[in-house]
């Protein structure tokens, strides 16, 4: 049986089978997963696929797609101290352990970017959309963003 979890996205393995990303709940807020043969029945993964730093930031709001035999992970920071929150990139090979962009892909000066998908492109940048919140509190601007931005 899986913790509780927050925005579950589903992706598709290169080997066969899927696995779900989470955003964990009830402890220290970072992306979990768990794994399926046949997308009906889920084990979790061990340990977290990006972890938080309790003192400075959490992670949420996975997405994960495979460009050729790579996995790309977009999620959203949230920075403890109620500044916006960020989306960064992360890389993997087999899903698992993830490498983490040096700096953010989508940062706003008018709000917080969230729930991040996208589509990789075929000259190698990202079509990355997210929603926007104003300010720290939470109050959607009703509209989705777009943006283009280079691969890591």
């Amino acid at each position: 049986m899986l913790d509780p979890i927050a925005v579950p996205k589903v992706a598709a393995l290169v080997g066969g089978g899927c696995r779900v990303y989470y955003t964990t709940s009830g402890g220290p807020t970072g992306i979990a997963s768990a794994s399926s043969a046949d997308g009906l029945t889920f084990m979790a993964d061990a340990g977290l696929r990006l972890a938080p730093v309790p003192s400075a930031y959490a992670w949420g709001d996975p997405n994960v797609v495979v460009t050729g035999s790579t996995y790309l992970m977009s999620s959203t920071q949230i920075p403890n101290d109620n500044s916006f929150s960020s989306i960064w990139l992360s890389s993997s090979a087999d899903g698992l352990t993830w490498t983490t962009s040096a700096a953010p892909v989508i940062t706003s000066t008018a709000g917080s970017p969230v729930d991040s998908s996208f589509v990789p492109l075929a000259d190698g940048g990202l079509r990355v959309y997210y929603g926007l919140f104003v300010g720290t509190s939470a109050v959607p601007t009703g509209n989705v963003q777009s943006e283009i931005s280079a691969a890591c």
